[in-house]
Formats: C-alpha cells, sequence, structure tokens
C-alpha cells in the first residue's frame, strides 16, 4: 500500500504506512528495509511535518521573583534601606505546563544545489497550577498566563558551484498572544553557512535581525544579532560543541534597549552503555551563560545588568518505541541574577516529549 501511495504522489499518507509497517515489522530486517523505505519517501515529499507535545512540570511558571522582598534604588536618603515584599502572584508559582507545536514546511522550488520552501508554525501552552499556587495566588490562572503563537515564512538554501558549504537566509512573520489578547508582532530575516573543517568539525555562522512591536505598549524593538557554533565528533562518536553570540536591542523605552554575550557549551553522550552493554538510553547535556546589559532602566538610574545561567540534560529512551516515536525527558533549570533584584527568578522544570526515531 505504501509503494502505492508513493507511486500516487500521496507521500504523507505513505509515510503513515510505513510507520505502521515499522511499527508492527515481524524482525529486525523487515524494519530495516521499511525504514529506509520510509526516509526515502520523506525525501521525496515536497511536505514536511514536524508535531511536539509537551508535559513539563515547573516550579516556576510564572517566571516569579526568587526573593521575598526587594528595594527600589532610585530611593533616596532614608528611603533607600525600605524594604518591599513581593506579592504572592509575583512569586515563583508551581503548576504543569501543557504545550502544542506544529511546523510545516513545503517545497516549492529545488534543483540540484538549492531549495525554496514555505514554513508556517503553530504554538500554544497553558497551565494547570498546583494546589499552592492556587492557594497563594488565586488571580494568577493557566488562562491568564497562557501564550500562543502563528508563524509563517520562507526559507531558501543553496551550495554555491564548487563549494562544499552550505548556505540558508530566512524572512519569518509571527503574531504572539498572552492570555488570549494580541500581544506583539515580529518581522525576523536570517542569514548563515556551514563549513565542515577537518577532524570531523563542523562551525556554522549566521546573523539576524528582528522587529518588534508590542500592541499594549506600542513599544518597538529592533534587534541585531551575531552567532557562531563549533562542533567536533570525537573518536568515541560523542559529539563535542562550543556556541557563542553576540546581540544589540535598540529602543526607545526603557528596559528594553540592552547589549548581549552568551557562551554555550553542550556534550552528546550517544547511546549510554556499560562495559559494551547497551542501557537503552541516551544523553545530552548543555550549560549556557548569558550577560545582559541595559542602557536604562526604571528601576535603576544606573541602568541593569542580568546574568542568566541555564543547564539542561535530554535523555532519550531507545528501547521504547511507538510507530517511530521515541520519549526524551527534559531536565533543566534556570536562573537569573540581576542588579536590580526585582529580575531575580530561578526555576527548574522537568519535560516529557516525543522524537522520530529515524
Amino acid at each position: 500500500m505504501a509503494d502505492v501511495l508513493a507511486a500516487q504522489e500521496s507521500y504523507s499518507r505513505s509515510q503513515l504506512w510505513l510507520r505502521r509497517a515499522i511499527h508492527s515489522a515481524p524482525g529486525q530486517q523487515s524494519e530495516i528495509v521499511a525504514t529506509d523505505a520510509f526516509r526515502r519517501v520523506r525525501q521525496a515529499n515536497p511536505l514536511a511535518v514536524e508535531v511536539s507535545f509537551g508535559l513539563n512540570p515547573s516550579s516556576n511558571v510564572n517566571s516569579g521573583n526568587s526573593n521575598e522582598t526587594i528595594s527600589f534604588a532610585f530611593l533616596q536618603g532614608p528611603f533607600a534601606e525600605l524594604q518591599f515584599t513581593v506579592p504572592p502572584g509575583e512569586r515563583p508559582l508551581s503548576g504543569l505546563e501543557i504545550s502544542l507545536q506544529t511546523d510545516l514546511r513545503y517545497r516549492i522550488a529545488e534543483s540540484e544545489k538549492s531549495r525554496t520552501s514555505l514554513e508556517f508554525g503553530i504554538y500554544g501552552r497553558t497551565y494547570v497550577m498546583s494546589e499552592s499556587a492556587r492557594k497563594s495566588a488565586p488571580e494568577v490562572t493557566g488562562e491568564s498566563l497562557s501564550y500562543g503563537q502563528v508563524s509563517m515564512g520562507i526559507l531558501h538554501q543553496w551550495q554555491p558551484v564548487d563549494s562544499k558549504s552550505l548556505y540558508s537566509a530566512s524572512l519569518t512573520y509571527s503574531h504572539d498572544w498572552a492570555a488570549g489578547s494580541p500581544y506583539r508582532y515580529e518581522l525576523d530575516g536570517t542569514i548563515g553557512t556551514q563549513f565542515t573543517l577537518e577532524n570531523d568539525a563542523a562551525l556554522t555562522v549566521s546573523g539576524g535581525v528582528r522587529y518588534s512591536h508590542n500592541f499594549a505598549s506600542e513599544t518597538e524593538v529592533i534587534t541585531y544579532s551575531l552567532r557562531g557554533g563549533w562542533s567536533r565528533e570525537l573518536a568515541n562518536d560523542d559529539t563535542v560543541g562550543v556556541i557563542g553570540q553576540m546581540a544589540k536591542a535598540t529602543a526607545q523605552a526603557t528596559d528594553l534597549a540592552y547589549e548581549e554575550a552568551t557562551l554555550g557549551v553542550s556534550y552528546d553522550f550517544g547511546e549510554l552503555s556499560v562495559n559494551n552493554v547497551s542501557l537503552g538510553l541516551d544523553l545530552m547535556t548543555s550549560y549556557t551563560e548569558k550577560h545582559r546589559v541595559y542602557e536604562t532602566s526604571a528601576f535603576d538610574p544606573a541602568g541593569r545588568e542580568d546574568r542568566i545561567s541555564s543547564l539542561r540534560f535530554d535523555v532519550g529512551f531507545d528501547n521504547v518505541d511507538f510507530y517511530g516515536f521515541q520519549p526524551v525527558v527534559t531536565f533543566q533549570a534556570r536562573r537569573t541574577a540581576s542588579s536590580v533584584d526585582r529580575f531575580d527568578t530561578e526555576g527548574g522544570q522537568i519535560g516529557v516529549n516525543l522524537r522520530s526515531s529515524f
């Protein structure tokens, strides 16, 4: 049936049949044959669909302040030492994040050295507040924290003649909603390239410009960024990576214009084993440090500096497979230490998502 559908150019239906064939394959050889066929059909299919669903318990769903009391630097004299209690609704609240994302990419043109695609995406998340959060801040609900986004864009990829480097350029428009109301729209343009280096290493470089307009405050922000990444596959098949980024946001409003530097490292352990016996797990970890300096702040005449640290572990379960999808459990911790204590936050999150195994 899958071959008939593929011959009729019903590629997406053919992929569904092949996923069923892989799931019910009587043996390893049959599974390999069906998997290879799936990859060929996916390559021929101009439409690519990615769907992800997440259930993520979090200790801080509202990005609440980690301090019980805060001070304000603009207060002078005897008022400078005054401490103000952070309201319960602005303190960290725990709950369950539920998210769903669908991304579509449709190839509209292709040649031996280039490819052009249209992209469309829908993302939404809401929350189920914990019992303790409902008691301490009943006014904060999953609906009030809900967020949604619709995006559309175009992507062009090409490889110059006599070059092994792949280049890409994209333009994306997105419209966001917060708590059910229009929040902002953005126009994002990027251009980048990827180089293959010696010793199984790769280098990526990209630059971007993003325009953002907030509906409620009528503020505008233009952000310029330059990003670089290096990765290398080691002799033991593990992969190590380093990323760096510089960004500058320009705006007329306070607490919106900033300069930012980011440095991160990652390590992919691949499939884990003990004494050459597979554990049925794979592990990837990453750590990122971000330093952000705001030119002006409504809370401190001297401006504001934030240090944002994040640590992440992704554990994949290779032996658990359902129609070609495997569960991935994510552990993530994030902390913001700010010179303005009103912006101090910290929290942890555990998430469960699905990924395609081929």
